[in-house]
């Protein structure tokens, strides 16, 4: 269990080898956030838990995806949870692997740490936010790595985000 979602392990080396494991009913691992009984795990990890791999690199999540770390200071204090780099990494959102996105579900709001500039994710592309009335109000953001907005879409690590596209326009 990764930010309360069900996290699919295909190999124990990524977690420094096997762990106690507990049975759990297939059945409640594939509504995963559905309502009733099911309503108690969640579909994706929480929004802003952080993960790192087997690299020691650290995420934060951001509707559903992995968004880079680059900034040490922005978890500083802050205990990952473990989840394998190919998990992280996979460019697919297919069962058993669609637990951790590899890009934001739409709409996701972020906002950078160093900046303070707050972004409307839609389709993987950040979109500067001038204020939350573009949007109809205030709206629940995730605290991510400025440098994750920037560098969005370049290479590696960052590829998690697509380029920031334009502002979010005026109503």
């Amino acid at each position: 269990m990764v930010g309360g979602a069900p996290v699919y392990v295909m190999q124990w080396d990524a977690y420094g080898g096997a762990h106690a494991t507990i049975t759990i009913d297939q059945n409640a691992i594939d509504r995963a956030g559905q309502a009733g009984n099911y309503r108690f795990v969640h579909k994706h990890p929480m929004n802003g838990w952080p993960i790192s791999d087997e690299m020691r690199n650290v995420y934060l999540i951001a509707g559903a995806a992995a968004v880079y770390v680059a900034t040490p200071k922005v978890v500083a204090g802050i205990t990952p949870s473990r989840v394998a780099w190919n998990d992280i990494n996979r460019n697919h959102n297919t069962a058993p692997y669609d637990n951790v996105l590899y890009r934001p579900l739409s709409p996701t709001y972020v906002r950078g740490v160093q900046s303070g500039e707050v972004y409307q994710v839609v389709n993987a592309v950040p979109h500067f936010l001038p204020s939350w009335s573009y949007v109809g109000g205030a709206k629940e953001y995730v605290n991510i790595d400025q440098v994750a907005i920037d560098r969005a879409g370049t290479t590696g690590m960052y590829l998690h985000l697509l380029p920031v596209g334009a502002p979010v326009p005026a109503p």
